[in-house]
């Protein structure tokens, strides 16, 4: 029982070791490449990088998933918008540029107090917005998973197709945030066009 107790909390270690790697692997990639940078011109470069990753982008199928959430957004009753950690300033901004064109935008926030309050005032007709990008927060798929037992419409914007998130959402629309540079440009540019 001992060995066994042993056995399962090494798998334990392992386990909680590759996901602190995980998450921490774009920082370190980022760090190293400030370090090793040697060009004068970073913003010249900067620019030329986000520039490259939005003509990276699929604009067509975008496009056509823009408009299927600005549909969602036209027939909501209420919309809840969620992003936290990194993700938040890109929740916020969406909240407040939705909150000047019309009624019933609610930012949910996680550690805050009134999220449940919110959450108990939601209807079928709602809309969730998640923005979440690896890593992944506990606290946006139990949003979501709540969202998706209630048979809400669920539009989430995120890096892949298939992460976890994305499984429970109704529309899933994805962004570029790291890879050639650590950057939240194509998140913004979806966002502006919502």
């Amino acid at each position: 029982d001992h060995t066994e107790q042993k056995e399962q909390h090494q798998r334990f270690q392992k386990l909680f070791q590759r996901d602190v790697e995980d998450r921490s692997a774009p920082m370190k990639k980022l760090k190293a490449s400030i370090l090793d940078q040697k060009d004068e011109h970073t913003l010249q470069s900067v620019i030329e990088k986000n520039i490259e990753i939005l003509n990276e982008m699929d604009v067509e199928e975008l496009e056509r998933k823009i408009d299927e959430a600005v549909d969602y957004i036209k027939k909501a009753r209420k919309i809840y918008i969620l992003g936290a950690r990194g993700s938040y300033p890109l929740a916020h901004y969406l909240y407040y540029m939705l909150k000047e064109l019309r009624d019933g935008i609610e930012l949910l926030i996680s550690g805050s107090s009134d999220f449940t309050d919110k959450l108990l005032h939601s209807k079928e007709e709602d809309v969730l917005i998640t923005i979440s990008f690896y890593p992944y927060t506990n606290f946006s798929y139990q949003i979501i998973e709540y969202f998706s037992e209630y048979k809400n419409k669920i539009i989430t914007i995120t890096d892949k197709l298939d992460s976890s998130l994305a499984n429970l959402s109704d529309l899933v629309i994805t962004g570029e945030n790291g890879g050639k540079a650590h950057t939240i440009i194509p998140a913004i540019a979806i966002l502006n066009a919502l």
